[in-house]
Formats: C-alpha cells, sequence, structure tokens
C-alpha cells in the first residue's frame, strides 16, 4: 500500500488570517512574512549596496588567457572570417570567433530592466502596485536607472566570467555590448499565427515580410555586427505537425496554409470522393473543403494526411527563417527556434529542422547535458535555456536544491557535463534576474531562476562559482574533461 513518510509541510499560520497575510510581499517585491541576510529594509541600503559591490568587482582581476571577444586567446588560431562560425576541432563542435580564436559561448540571458509582473485580480497580494524591479533599479541607480544597471552588469559578467548574453535582453544590451550576443527575434509575432497555436503560416507573403522588416527595422545594427553571434528566430514553438495541420485544415480558405494543403491532397487525391474514403469526410469537392471552418473528418484516419502536411509547413518555415537571415545577415548564425525535448514533436522533428539551421538551439531544464543530442542530429547544439533553483530570499515552495551553496555545486557539476558534451558550442542560462514570486503571468510562474534578485542582489554563490569554471573554461572544454571536476 501506498504511505506517506516524514513530516507533514507546515503552513505559515498567518495564511489562516488573511488579514494580516495580505499584501504578502513588501515595496520591493520581497516575501513580508519572512527573514533572510540579503533582505532590504531601505532604500539607502539599496544605494550602499551598490557602491560597495562595484568596488569589489573593480577589484577583481579580468579572466586571463581570453581573446577580445571572449575565446580561447592561449589556443590554436583557426581561418578568422571576421564574424563568428562554426568549425570543428580536436573531434568535437566549436565555435570560431571572429578573430579565428576557439570560443565556446558561456552565456547568460534576461538581463533586462522591467520584469513582467501579473495583478490582475491579484492588487490585494502588493504594498504597492508599480513594478517593483523599476522601484528597486531607481532607488538604487537613480532616475537613469537603466544605464547604472546595464552598467553594473557588463560588470558583474565580466568579473563572473560569462562571454556572451542570450535571450529576452535589453536591446540596448545588446547595442551596447562589451559582450558578445545571441538575440531571440519576432516571440509572440502575429503574422502569419494558425490560430490557436503557436506556429506560423510561412506560405503567408505576411510572414516573410515581417522577416524582412524586422531585419531591415529593428535589428539592422546587428547586420554587420561582428558580436552577433547569430540569431534565434521565435521560441518553444508547437511544432506538433497533425495537430497544426488539423487547426489548417479548418481555417479561413484565404489562409495561403490552406492553399498549400489542398494542392497536397488534389495530388494525392485527385477525386474528392478518394479523400473522402480515406479521412471518413463529406466534403461535395474541394471548394467545399476549403470553405469549411469545422472538423468534418476523422481525425485518426486522416492522421497521416495530417502529419505528412505538418512536416511539410514546418520546413517550410525554417527554411524562410533560415532564407531571411542568409538575405540580410548572411555573416551570422541561424540558430533555429529553441526546441525542446518533447517526444513526438520536437524530438522527431530535429534532423529535419537542422537541415537549415548553422546550430540548433535547445531549451531544457533536466539537466542532463553530457549526452545532450537528439537522435538523427548531426549539427551542433547551443543550449539555449537551462537553470536550476534553490530555497531561500522568501521564495515558498520546494526548489531543486536547499540552498545557495549546494545550487553553486550542482551548477559546477551542470557545467563541466556541459563542457564534456562535444555537440555543444555554447549554453544561455535563464536568467539573470529572478522571477516576481507572485508570478510573471496567469499561469503564476515566478521562480528564483537568476543570478540576480528582484532587488539587484547578486546571489554571490552563483557568480563565484560560474567565475571558477570560466577561469577553465578553455582548459576544461579543450585540455582533460575531467581536470578539477
Amino acid at each position: 500500500n501506498f504511505r506517506f513518510t516524514g513530516e507533514p509541510p507546515v503552513y505559515h499560520p498567518l495564511l489562516a488570517q488573511p488579514d494580516k497575510f495580505f499584501p504578502l510581499l513588501d515595496r520591493f517585491g520581497q516575501y513580508r512574512h519572512a527573514d533572510w541576510p540579503e533582505k532590504v529594509k531601505s532604500e539607502k541600503e539599496l544605494q550602499e549596496r551598490a557602491a560597495k559591490e562595484k568596488a569589489e568587482l573593480a577589484g577583481i582581476p579580468a579572466v586571463s588567457g581570453r581573446s577580445r571577444f571572449g575565446g580561447w586567446a592561449d589556443g590554436p588560431t583557426l581561418h578568422a572570417t571576421g564574424f563568428f562560425r562554426v568549425d570543428r576541432w580536436n573531434d568535437r563542435w566549436t565555435l570560431v570567433d571572429p578573430d579565428g580564436k576557439l570560443y565556446f559561448g558561456l552565456g547568460i540571458g534576461g538581463v533586462n530592466f522591467r520584469k513582467t509582473e501579473y495583478k490582475k485580480g491579484r492588487t490585494h497580494w502588493f504594498t504597492t502596485q508599480g513594478n517593483h524591479q523599476v522601484y528597486n533599479l531607481k532607488a538604487k541607480y537613480g532616475e537613469n536607472y537603466t544605464e547604472g544597471a546595464m552598467q553594473m552588469a557588463f560588470l558583474r559578467l565580466a568579473k563572473w566570467g560569462f562571454n556572451a548574453v542570450g535571450g529576452w535582453c535589453d536591446i540596448r544590451v545588446f547595442q551596447k555590448h562589451p559582450v558578445a550576443y545571441t538575440p531571440v527575434l519576432l516571440d509572440w509575432s502575429k503574422k502569419g499565427l494558425i490560430p490557436g497555436r503557436k506556429f506560423y503560416d510561412a506560405f503567408d507573403p505576411a510572414f516573410k515580410k515581417e522577416l524582412d522588416d524586422n531585419f531591415q527595422g529593428k535589428w539592422k545594427f546587428s547586420i554587420n555586427d561582428p558580436w552577433c553571434i547569430g540569431y534565434f528566430i521565435h521560441n518553444e514553438l508547437q511544432l506538433h505537425p497533425a495537430v497544426n495541420a488539423e487547426r489548417v485544415a479548418a481555417a479561413p480558405a484565404s489562409m495561403p496554409a490552406k492553399q498549400e494543403f489542398r494542392k497536397y491532397l488534389e495530388k494525392k487525391y485527385p477525386e474528392i470522393s478518394s479523400l473522402n474514403k480515406a479521412w471518413d469526410s463529406d466534403y461535395k469537392n474541394y471548394e467545399d473543403f476549403m470553405q469549411s471552418r469545422k472538423v468534418r473528418f476523422n481525425i485518426e484516419k486522416a492522421f497521416p494526411d495530417m502529419d505528412a502536411f505538418g512536416k511539410i509547413m514546418v520546413e517550410q518555415y525554417y527554411k524562410v527563417c533560415s532564407e531571411a537571415v542568409r538575405r540580410h545577415a548572411p555573416n551570422h548564425l541561424y540558430f533555429g527556434s529553441r526546441i525542446m525535448p518533447v517526444a513526438k514533436a520536437d524530438v522527431d522533428l530535429a534532423p529535419l529542422i537542422e537541415k537549415y539551421c548553422d546550430v540548433v538551439a535547445i531549451n531544457d531544464y533536466y539537466c542532463l547535458y553530457r549526452n545532450l543530442r537528439f537522435p538523427g542530429m548531426t549539427k551542433p547544439i547551443w543550449l539555449s535555456e537551462y537553470s536550476i533553483r534553490a530555497d531561500g530570499r522568501g521564495f515558498w515552495g520546494v526548489q531543486q536544491v536547499k540552498d545557495q551553496k549546494e545550487r553553486a555545486e550542482l551548477y559546477r557539476e551542470l557545467l563541466h557535463d556541459i563542457l564534456a558534451n562535444p555537440n555543444l558550442v555554447g549554453v544561455s542560462w535563464f536568467s539573470y534576474y529572478d522571477q516576481i514570486q507572485t508570478g510573471r503571468d496567469i499561469k503564476g510562474e515566478g521562480y528564483p531562476w537568476g543570478f540576480v534578485d528582484i532587488t539587484d542582489t547578486p546571489y554571490r554563490e552563483m557568480g563565484a562559482m560560474n567565475r571558477e569554471v570560466g577561469d577553465n573554461l578553455y582548459k576544461i572544454r579543450f585540455g582533460s574533461q575531467t581536470e578539477n571536476k
């Protein structure tokens, strides 16, 4: 029989007294009903911390043995193109920096200065209603807080041993960079979006135009920038081919993908009766199919065609995105859409996706990175999101590890596994800042992912551990894979 063991959870007694429990966050966005050493008590304390940390960081020497782009200065020099590129060296994939030095991207994302806070129906949770991160940064760095916070971020990342910034960063971080970068373009864009799905109709000319407009508009500064490694386009798409094709089959006749689906079906089933027999459907003719806005077929019987056309849509999507990168930024790399280890979707499609990518980006939180690779893949990988969380600083709920010391130790293990994987060429930790613990959206995602908390106070153990590994980054990657482990 199943039975419970151990001690039952202990809930805060104030949970039974809502009038005393709420608001649960203070004006700094910290949990009111707990205390910890780093908890901020006043605006003056924030200012004092800024001055103290800046002086401490200034006293830390720069990471040695790195090229100006963060590559392996003391390692071999390969062919230099003036931009980042992919190559192989000693039977492993590697990036090569613009000066020809071997490069492994030790990156971090989310360097932005206004995290989303969801308050609908929750205003009584908060002592104040403004954005807490902005309030803290203004108190710490003044009215021009973004510049102060950005310069502190650049200083921290350099002294902590990072050599890249990834997705979800303030665009000014990329524009003012002293560090290589890999931005995310067009996540949640609307042009060509398939109804009810986070996937796109890449047959739609409007989809291609939006890509062109973004490269020639918002991201034009990056096109000839040697510090730009390459681009992610979109993030964590819903790639299930059959499901996407089912939505297209019930979409308006004006949808370009539906028009392509008709061509596919007419070629395979010249007579509508043949389609109806295969799908157990009741279309009068193909024009009836085009005008239909309902599922008028047996999903199970139609699955082979839905799956096949869905894969055509996936291939068209990556083809169009790849062509946009080649057309506008031919010197930069295309990383794909940051796929996930989702069986029967992203995993199965990886060999098709990689045909159009220079490097395949994967978001993966399973912490099993020594052998990270999807079946059938041959291209190098950029681990575009990964993270671990620890208890403490007022975050409720059990996280992955008990404290920051244990978190840093696990982080060391993960980095050594990452550097031992011959297929990985870079990583982007998610994220620089914690999320607010009440949730960034209605789903309630509010986790301590960060190297820095909501008050702009660093998790020192994580910064120190990143520097420890960063000092030996290329020795571990290209030397003995077990050294210092």
